[in-house]
């Protein structure tokens, strides 16, 4: 659906939770648009989440099934960072849009290791905590099958036995937001024109009712805060 009927939408699920307003009061379930396009890019960002995991009512995680990665198969990009030096420590800056890693490998350029020169070898995260440990355990840490990967402070930090001149990913970006109408000074993740959703269509509608929800819970914490004034 286009922004238009997300709107719509949203109205005709809200309002059935509507309440007729005391006289000089607003009805405390209406919502602005800009409002509604937080509440929806609140909902869409949630399901993103929840799909990747795993987290949700259907019980799909990203990689369990064909199902579940074409939900976020608009979202799926890639990136490749070609290492100027080889080395076996390399410093990535990843690109602004990333969120999750959903595939990742290093192309060996080391003379050392005879045929396997060339060839691309998978990439495994470990924790910072636990890097100390996993580089000196022989079946964990890196060798001619793997590199190893920490974050820190928004780098990428890769950690290889032999020297790599090619770090390669697939992965998941933050959707943009959804934005119903322009909304001026104000904006929503440093935006502020309408933008259509992203994601796929079949979850159009799960977005709309998530956002519904929050919204509803929203004005309650309000209406029960009033009320024990």
């Amino acid at each position: 659906m286009n922004i238009e009927q997300f709107s719509a939408e949203f109205d005709v699920l809200l309002n059935s939770y509507s309440i007729i307003p005391e006289e000089g009061r607003t009805d405390p379930f209406a919502f602005t648009e800009y409002e509604k396009s937080v509440f929806l890019t609140k909902a869409q960002d949630s399901l993103v989440i929840d799909l990747y995991s795993g987290r949700n009512s259907l019980g799909l995680s990203f990689e369990s099934t064909e199902e579940a990665r074409r939900y976020l198969a608009e979202l799926v990009q890639e990136f490749t960072y070609n290492i100027p030096t080889p080395s076996i420590t390399v410093d990535v800056q990843p690109p602004k849009d990333l969120w999750f890693i959903t595939y990742e490998e290093c192309k060996l350029s080391d003379d050392t290791v005879g045929c396997l020169n060339g060839t691309y070898i998978l990439v495994t995260p470990v924790r910072e905590d636990e890097l100390y440990k996993t580089q000196r355990n022989p079946f964990k840490g890196p060798s001619e099958k793997r590199v190893l990967r920490i974050d820190v402070n928004n780098i990428i930090k890769l950690i290889s036995k032999f020297k790599i001149g090619e770090y390669h990913c697939h992965y998941i970006n933050k959707p943009t937001p959804i934005i119903l109408t322009n909304i001026g000074d104000l904006n929503i993740s440093g935006y502020s024109e309408p933008m259509e959703c992203m994601l796929d269509d079949s979850l159009h509608n799960t977005i709309v009712e998530i956002a519904v929800r929050l919204a509803l819970m929203s004005k309650s914490q309000y209406i029960n805060k009033e009320n024990n004034q």
